[in-house]
């Protein structure tokens, strides 16, 4: 297990990477977000999945197997799809995970990766992650299976001075363009710096921008308004008998 957390002890947004199996979810037959938001005037709960375009009806089974998840509906006009379903209790592993903290969304990969996105304290996100870490199974988690980091949102990633210059330098030189104007020996002649120092300069403000990117992305899903998408009208069923 590997974890890193913002300093201070106050609500911040978490991603927490682990194996689909270990979601109460088996792998998608592709990539899918996952949202459950409380049935308004009614008990019970609304499914909302949201994947890429042409992958409706392989999906919408994919949730039908789930006991207690029916009514499985594409929103019409929308790429990419969002799936709606109604469901009478929220899946126990889901249930557990929102007693620690409150549930952003859950993103499964057709790889067999997923990421819960949850927000709270330290201290809950810390218990959280221990419990996945710890729960048994027929199957023993690795040592580097669970990993959870926190999520900065729209805030611009934080990288170091050298950092910033170096991956200016090789910009303004053409690094990044295809094919490059200038290769990382080059690069590090130019600056002055070794080609070891260079390299891991580069390679960790990457890592950094990136990360933030596809995080932040994530995080701003779905971009529709919750409200309309919980009360489309329903014009297809995936899932005709």
């Amino acid at each position: 297990m590997t974890q890193t957390y913002l300093k201070g002890n106050m609500a911040t947004v978490h991603r927490i990477d682990l194996p689909c199996d270990r979601t109460g979810f088996s792998t998608p037959p592709h990539d899918v977000h996952i949202k459950f938001l409380p049935s308004p005037g009614q008990q019970g709960w609304t499914l909302l999945a949201h994947s890429a375009a042409g992958k409706t009806e392989a999906l919408a089974r994919w949730l039908k197997q789930y006991p207690g998840i029916d009514q499985v509906r594409v929103a019409p006009g929308l790429a990419p799809k969002l799936f709606r379903a109604t469901v009478a209790a929220l899946p126990p592993t889901w249930a557990k995970v929102a007693s620690y903290v409150k549930v952003h969304h859950l993103d499964l990969g057709a790889d067999g990766n997923a990421a819960w996105f949850v927000e709270g304290l330290r201290d809950q996100v810390w218990a959280l992650v221990q419990q996945l870490d710890g729960t048994p199974t027929e199957r023993p988690i690795g040592p580097t299976e669970v990993r959870c980091r926190p999520v900065t949102g729209s805030d611009m990633p934080i990288i170091s001075r050298r950092q910033l210059e170096a991956l200016s330098t090789a910009v303004a030189l053409g690094y990044y363009e295809i094919p490059h104007r200038i290769d990382l020996r080059q690069l590090a002649a130019t600056t002055g710096v070794s080609l070891g120092s260079v390299s891991e300069l580069l390679r960790r403000a990457e890592g950094v921008i990136l990360t933030h990117y596809v995080d932040s992305r994530l995080m701003g899903w779905p971009s529709p308004d919750e409200d309309a998408l919980r009360s489309f009208r329903p014009m297809l069923n995936m899932l005709r008998p």
